[in-house]
Formats: C-alpha cells, sequence, structure tokens
C-alpha cells in the first residue's frame, strides 16, 4: 500500500488569513501558494482534529447489525434500483466497522442517485477508513484512498454547499495534506454558514499553530543549510 507523509510549501501571511477566516471575509484562494511536496514513505494523521466516524456515525446498534443487514439485501434483492436502501446498508456496514462494504453501498447509492450529497459525505468518510491503518504505535493513510475521499467531499459541497459535514472533513484532509489556506477557506464557508461552529473555530486555531510550527522547523532548516555551506 502506497502511503505518505506531507510537508508544505505555503509561506504567506498566515495571521492575515486566520483573521480573514475567523471574521467571516471573503477568501481569495492563490493556488500557487497551497500545494503539497508528497513524501512516497507516509502519510502521519493528526489524530487530535480527525473524526473519520462523523458526527452521526454508528447510529445503527452493532448488535442489531447483522439482521438489519440481512433485512436490507432481501429488500436490495427485490428493488436493486432503490438508492435509499444502499444508503441504509452502508450506515449499517458503518456500525461494524466493515468500511470496504460501506464504500461498495454508498458508490451503488450515488450512481443511483447522482444529487445525493449526504451519500457522497459518507462514501468519503468510507474511503478514509479504508485506507487507514496503524503501525508502530501511529495512523497512516493510503494517499489514493485520501485522494479520493477529497474527491467525494468536493461533490458533496457542490451538491449542498451548506453541508458542514463534508465541509470539515474535506478541511481537515487539506490539513493533512499541508494545504492551509484551502483548509481554512472550508473553515471559513463553514463559519459563513452557521459563525457559531466551533468545530470550525477549533481547526483554524490547528491550522495556525501547525503553521508556526512549520514556520519555525523551515526556519531552522535554512539555518543549518547556510551554516553547512559556509
Amino acid at each position: 500500500m502506497e502511503t505518505e507523509a506531507v510537508s508544505t510549501v505555503t509561506r504567506r501571511a498566515m495571521p492575515i488569513w486566520l483573521a480573514v477566516a475567523l471574521t467571516g471575509l471573503p477568501v481569495v484562494i492563490d493556488a500557487s501558494l497551497s500545494h503539497a511536496a508528497f513524501n512516497p514513505f507516509k502519510f502521519v494523521l493528526r489524530p487530535f482534529t480527525h473524526d473519520l466516524s462523523g458526527p452521526s456515525a454508528a447510529q445503527e446498534p452493532a448488535d442489531t447489525g447483522d439482521l438489519r443487514q440481512q433485512a436490507l439485501i432481501q429488500a436490495i434483492q427485490q428493488r436493486p434500483d432503490d438508492a435509499d436502501l444502499y444508503y441504509r446498508v452502508g450506515r449499517v456496514y458503518e456500525a461494524l466497522n466493515r468500511w470496504d462494504q460501506a464504500a461498495k453501498a454508498y458508490r451503488n447509492a450515488v450512481r443511483l442517485n447522482p444529487q445525493w450529497a449526504d451519500a457522497y459525505y459518507r462514501l468519503g468518510l468510507a474511503y478514509e477508513r479504508v485506507g487507514t491503518f496503524e503501525f508502530q504505535g501511529e495512523t497512516y493513510i493510503d494517499r489514493k484512498k485520501l485522494k479520493q475521499a477529497i474527491a467525494e467531499y468536493q461533490k458533496a459541497i457542490r451538491l449542498d454547499p451548506t453541508h458542514l459535514d463534508a465541509r470539515y472533513q474535506l478541511s481537515l484532509a487539506y490539513q493533512m495534506r499541508g494545504q492551509f489556506l484551502l483548509a481554512v477557506a472550508q473553515c471559513q464557508a463553514m463559519l459563513q454558514v452557521d459563525s457559531g461552529d466551533q468545530r470550525a473555530r477549533q481547526l483554524v486555531q490547528a491550522l495556525y499553530e501547525e503553521y508556526l510550527d512549520e514556520q519555525a522547523t523551515l526556519a531552522r532548516a535554512q539555518t543549518l543549510t547556510q551554516a553547512q555551506r559556509q
């Protein structure tokens, strides 16, 4: 499995756009300022902010999951073109932590109903979970699965710009890729919909602190490089 670690080359005026994001004023994204330099080895997640389960996950009781699954699969056999049934199967698989099957169910749901924003959002969650694994006490993610998840979150937002959960997960995904400006833009959009959204405000603070840490690391590296050249 190909995994990655991400570093950023975003290097301009973080306090300015932080203030812009918090006040809800428009943010202009310069794509040239926000992209990641991919390392071919690993991608370390930030578990202190990242919530793959989403705000409404695991609502289905695990002890009844198998019975519900069987009933829904039987219903699908009778109504194979019912997107809602596939979506409900996906939710049951989520509760059972069977994310491969959940992703398959959500793919069928959006195939049958391409205008279903929440199904795209949940498909993105499933892709992230499928690609996530633990190794030696750290959490990693397959970058291809993260890329797939980002694409699904973007589809959800295009269909429903007020889908706060999709915007939040997308901002976290951008954070993991070091794309701080894009992450903050999603937080800003969340605050425009709900100015009291604490997730967005807390994430902006985390992004700012992470940026400062990376700036300090960059400064130390530059100093070391200059000293070695002398």
